[in-house]
């Protein structure tokens, strides 16, 4: 799933990605499937939120911390997956068309939502960020990224539902679906918003100042006259 965002940013793993955790909460036993969703959060986070063992062990000085630090964040982000996979299974004991077009979905797009709220707010690596330069982002003016997730995570239950019964039948539909799906944002593919009056010239600022120096006392000066500098360009 990392793969799909910045660096990298292959948008269509974030698709295939989220149909194999699907495939597996669907096909496994209640316990195994609650085991693959935790240890795809795991690989998930641990991949996504890595920068949190950097910031805390090259600019806090604090490697063993750093290291617990970051274990103890990923385990817990790691829950929401996990949450996905108890709460559908806990409504579909056994997976049906439903559960993969819709409560999957559904509920991945609820973890994401709830996030939001974990220990004060951790939107990081939404699945929607995901399709930034996609067709899919067309609804996020109006939807929001939880939108766009929702979306990439039908696309991954309908790719889920085709390979977990693989017919020409399944195929059809899941096909009809995808044709009708990106048909609709290319009708909706406009600008939502319109100027209200005339350009607004506004500068961003970016000193970059390392971590290491921007709290140091000694380098405030350096740091002000940095962006008084910046200031004055504009």
């Amino acid at each position: 799933m990392p793969l799909a965002f910045a660096p990298v940013g292959w948008a269509w793993i974030a698709v295939m990605a989220l149909a194999a955790l699907f495939v597996l909460v669907a096909q496994s036993s209640r316990r195994q499937a609650l085991w693959s969703a935790y240890i795809f959060g795991l690989g998930y986070f641990g991949v996504g939120v890595s920068w949190v063992y950097i910031s805390i062990s090259q600019y806090g000085n604090g490697p063993v911390v750093a290291v617990l630090a970051t274990t103890a964040f990923v385990s817990l982000l790691a829950l929401f997956p996990w949450g996905v996979a108890y709460l559908v299974r806990r409504l579909h004991p056994e997976i049906d068309a439903t559960a993969l077009w819709l409560g999957l979905p559904a509920a991945w797009v609820l973890s994401e939502w709830m996030r939001t709220w974990f220990l004060t707010g951790f939107p990081w690596l939404f699945i929607g960020y995901s399709q930034t330069d996609t067709t899919l982002a067309t609804i996020a003016p109006v939807f929001g990224v939880l939108g766009v997730s929702f979306l990439v995570a039908l696309l991954a239950g309908g790719l889920a539902w085709v390979i977990l019964g693989l017919s020409l039948h399944r195929a059809t539909v899941a096909g009809a679906v995808l044709i009708a799906t990106l048909a609709s944002l290319q009708i909706l593919d406009r600008e939502w918003t319109q100027p209200a009056a005339g350009p607004i010239n506004i500068a961003l600022l970016q000193g970059n100042i390392t971590q290491d120096k921007k709290w140091d006392p000694d380098s405030r000066e350096i740091t002000l006259d940095r962006y008084q500098t910046l200031t004055k360009q504009h």
